[in-house]
């Protein structure tokens, strides 16, 4: 399950998430990034989003509760989908099962 950015930074998830033996992967993908996917700051429909160094302090909070992850997952700007899944599935221990 794909979740948002901040969905492992509150506490009750964590622990939800570890109850049920979930296994939590960390797309790394450096801020400057993540930036120009969005296309720039100031966007009205991405509500912490809206300046980027508002949106540089959150995700500088946030990384404490990523490196939490059971997986950390290096994505370049250059990456496509299809060897993020790629790498992925080499990484992820035999015990996952994987549905597609």
């Amino acid at each position: 399950m794909a979740t948002g950015g901040g969905t492992l930074t509150f506490p009750e998830n964590q622990a939800y998430a570890a109850a049920r033996g979930a296994f939590v992967v960390w797309l790394d993908v450096p801020f400057p990034v993540i930036v120009a996917r969005l296309g720039g700051v100031s966007r009205p429909d991405r509500p912490l989003f809206r300046a980027e160094t508002e949106a540089f302090a959150l995700y500088r909070e946030r990384l404490a509760a990523y490196r939490r992850a059971d997986l950390r997952l290096e994505i370049t700007a250059d990456a496509t989908p299809e060897e993020i899944v790629a790498r992925l599935l080499l990484r992820l221990p035999a015990r996952q099962a994987c549905v597609t």
